[in-house]
């Protein structure tokens, strides 16, 4: 594409100038665009002295530009020369007394403006979309010609002839693009707004193509003389000279990256390289992102295809508008981008604020027409219970439905304000985006960290005690299934597990579509019980590294990371009391391995003065629990503290004694005993007992 002159006059501070008629001193800010989706674009092109308002505070961003307003744009912006216009009237709607006819005469004779083809320009009519694009091309100064095979819009036999071209390399240039049906709406009104946001473009599109004629024109330079030829050296040889060859320019075998991103429609990105390129390439090359710096996150595309000379990106969800969208390719795989001449890709990232090229309108439409087949094709979960994987909660879907009556609310009304448009198709876009979050993910079992289900072997025999492995409160922890495994959801618990007899562990408010059990296996028999899953060792299970198997199923069906080997521990060894110390009023038990501390033991305890327990003692004294004697429970201590009766009974002797019967100690694992220890003599009695 090679720019024409009236392009290189072209100056940056000149161009649209004058888009505001009649023009105040630029603020700040706009007070009415706040919802437009030029939003960015209008501040750009303020800030550079581009744009004015219409007001002391407004810009009108939906206002129509008549095609004699845009005419003054173009002869202002190129700096035609409008002073002496012609004494007869080109067309016949401009006549010489119209404020606008000089700068329409100074379009006309550069070429930018060639009227309706009847004789007349209309001057009052709306400048359309087709002849916006029209208008911008012939600006740009760049070949149109024969583009208008590759458009793809369903109303493409709608755009006229004249405009085919120009549209095709405006939507070729990323200047402008389609509705998110699939449209161009050729006969559209290019509002304020839109011409502000394609002019952003153009301004991109003029600075790219002007660094490229820049590129390809380098300054030329005086050749240098040749060096003069070598003698021959004497003595022998031939004394042929010949000159080095030339240096061989590089050949030019790159594709032109590309310079933007377009927004194809409400969920499609388009890279357009200018070049027809080839089908083999590799997806994995591409990725996109949106948002900047530290807010930005990567999005997996649904799709990336190639389109004759573009690259189609169709992503997930619809296009937040206002978002920073950035595409980045490198190419790490054996498929590289490349044009079917051979021509390779450059490596590149391309970044664009998304905004929609038309009426906010059309993208709400297409957005409530996209939510409406997605709740159509999703699986609501009932409200009396947790979704299920592949379901969507039916919070979510109450949430999505509202905010889609909103929109549909707004779209209905006469007139609807842009403002609220705007806002309803954020709204929308945003809880679409939640709903399809909160989709529940497949489920996930795990061991607890240092799991081991203990299985008690009792030491006279090879029998063994039955374990109960259940849920209930006072199961301890080693048998209680919640502190054995975790059942997730991604990163989130699915919930509490409680066992239902006749069907299992059932896992969260899944009305018992999502259960988990304890199967038996060659070393353990198990059967299910009121209270849990009853596991009672084999014959042959001795000694060994063992596990019980636990399955996790949802809908009737294994869930496929639902499996988990329980880790069994034979305990061979009983409680018991491995020392017994009295002093200072304290009988201090310890056990050989940590009890229960919130089961507290049934204890009988005796003295005897002369260390006869004998039904007919004479001396031996009973003392009664809480009163003689309070009970103190550690993780392997049992602690008999003396009170004062208590020791008011106490005789002294050196062979003085006592006994103490412990009924219902509760291991760790929840195994019982019942133990009888004589602790030894009173060592040191004197301050016990009293005068």
């Amino acid at each position: 594409m090679k720019p024409n002159l009236a392009f290189k006059v072209l100056t940056t501070a000149a161009m649209f100038s004058s888009l505001a008629l009649p023009a105040y001193a630029a603020p700040a800010s706009f007070s009415d665009i706040n919802g437009s989706y030029a939003k960015d674009a209008i501040m750009q092109l303020v800030e550079q002295g581009i744009v004015n308002g219409v007001g002391s505070d407004k810009f009108n961003p939906t206002g129509n530009i008549s095609r004699q307003d845009f005419a003054i744009i173009l002869a202002k912006s190129l700096q035609l020369d409008f002073s002496n216009p012609p004494a007869t009237a080109t067309f016949t709607d401009v006549p010489k007394t119209n404020y606008a006819y000089a700068y329409v005469e100074a379009a006309a004779s550069a070429g930018l403006v060639k009227g309706l083809g009847n004789g007349s320009f209309g001057a009052s009519s709306n400048l359309s979309r087709q002849d916006m694009a029209v208008l911008f091309v012939r600006a740009l100064g760049v070949d149109a010609t024969g583009k208008g095979s590759q458009l793809q819009f369903s109303d493409k036999d709608s755009i006229a002839d004249y405009a085919k071209d120009a549209v095709a390399a405006a939507v070729e240039l990323r200047l402008i693009q389609g509705n998110p049906d699939g449209t161009f709406g050729p006969k559209g009104s290019a509002d304020r707004q839109a011409v502000a946001s394609v002019a952003s473009r153009f301004l991109q599109a003029k600075e790219q193509i002007q660094n490229n004629t820049d590129a390809n024109n380098p300054p030329s330079e005086e050749a240098p003389s040749p060096p003069e030829p070598s003698q021959p050296s004497s003595g022998t040889g031939s004394g042929t000279h010949t000159p080095p060859s030339p240096p061989t320019p590089p050949s030019s075998s790159e594709l032109q990256a590309p310079t933007t991103i377009g927004f194809a429609g409400m969920d499609k990105l388009s890279l357009s390289y200018g070049s027809v390129l080839s089908a083999v390439y590799s997806a994995d090359d591409f990725h996109v992102s949106i948002g900047e710096g530290d807010d930005a996150a990567p999005i997996e595309p649904k799709s990336i295809e190639v389109a004759g000379s573009a690259i189609k990106i169709t992503l997930p969800e619809p296009i937040w508008n206002g978002k920073t969208y950035t595409v980045e390719y490198r190419n790490v795989s054996d498929k590289p981008v490349r044009s079917e001449t051979g021509a390779l890709s450059p490596d590149f990232s391309v970044s664009a604020i998304a905004s929609p090229d038309g009426d906010i309108a059309q993208w709400l439409t297409a957005l409530v027409a996209r939510v409406d087949s997605d709740i159509e094709s999703a699986h609501i979960a009932p409200d009396s219970r947790d979704a299920l994987t592949g379901e969507y909660p039916w919070a979510a879907y109450l949430d999505l439905t509202d905010a889609r009556e909103m929109a549909s609310f707004i779209l209905d009304e006469a007139q609807p304000d842009p403002l609220s448009l705007q806002d309803a198709y954020d709204t929308l876009r945003a809880q679409l985006s939640s709903f399809h979050a909160t989709q529940a993910e497949p489920l996930t079992v795990s061991l607890v960290p240092d799991a081991t289900v203990m299985v008690t072997m009792l030491p006279m025999s090879d029998s063994s005690a039955t374990v109960t492995i259940g849920t209930v409160n006072n199961t301890p922890s080693k048998r209680n299934i919640n502190s054995l495994i975790q059942v997730r959801r991604g990163s989130e618990s699915a919930g509490s597990i409680a066992y239902s007899y006749g069907k299992g562990f059932t896992v969260g408010n899944t009305e018992g579509e999502v259960v988990g059990y304890i199967s038996a296996n060659d070393h353990f028999d198990v059967e299910p019980d009121t209270n849990g899953f009853v596991v009672t060792p084999k014959a042959e299970t001795i000694d060994g590294n063992y596990s019980i198997p636990f399955d996790l199923t949802e809908r009737g069906e294994q869930v496929t990371s639902g499996h988990v080997e329980l880790p069994v521990a034979l305990d061979r060894v009983p409680t018991s009391v491995i020392n017994a110390v009295y002093g200072n009023g304290v009988l201090q038990l310890s056990t050989n391995e940590p009890i229960s501390t919130s089961v507290t033991p049934s204890v009988r305890l005796r003295y005897s003065p002369s260390n006869d327990f004998s039904d007919t003692s004479a001396d031996a004294v009973d003392l009664t629990p809480d009163v003689d004697y309070t009970i103190e429970m550690a993780e392997s201590q049992i602690r008999l503290v003396l009170q004062s009766p208590g020791l008011a009974k106490l005789e002294y002797s050196l062979s003085g004694q006592f006994l103490v019967t412990l009924t219902g100690i509760v291991d760790q694992y929840g195994i019982r005993s019942d133990l009888e220890i004589i602790p030894g003599m009173i060592s040191s009695p004197t301050d016990d007992v009293p005068n």
